[in-house]
């Protein structure tokens, strides 16, 4: 996988690029919805329990199909400038 190889290898050196990425992930939810940063926080739940299989499968499991459509269409589709945190 070109965009995130990191969730695909055993690598150690892999293995901590994905640490960061998830460390990343969780920076921007305490800026974007800090309640729901603090909440999962105080749950000890931690982004590498329930984050990578969203980068994984992107949300696919998760998502009904057309919400899952229309931020599909906004990721791949949207402005060359729309920030892409993956």
């Amino acid at each position: 996988n070109v965009h995130l190889p990191e969730l695909f290898s055993v690598d150690s050196t892999q293995i901590a690029a994905l640490n960061g990425r998830l460390g990343e992930f969780q920076r921007l939810l305490a800026f974007l919805d800090p309640e729901l940063f603090v909440h999962l926080k105080n749950l000890e739940l931690t982004p590498d329990l329930y984050a990578i299989p969203w980068f994984l499968t992107w949300f696919s499991h998760l998502l009904p199909l057309s919400t899952l459509f229309c931020l599909w269409d906004h990721l791949l589709l949207g402005p060359a400038n729309l920030p892409v945190f993956f």
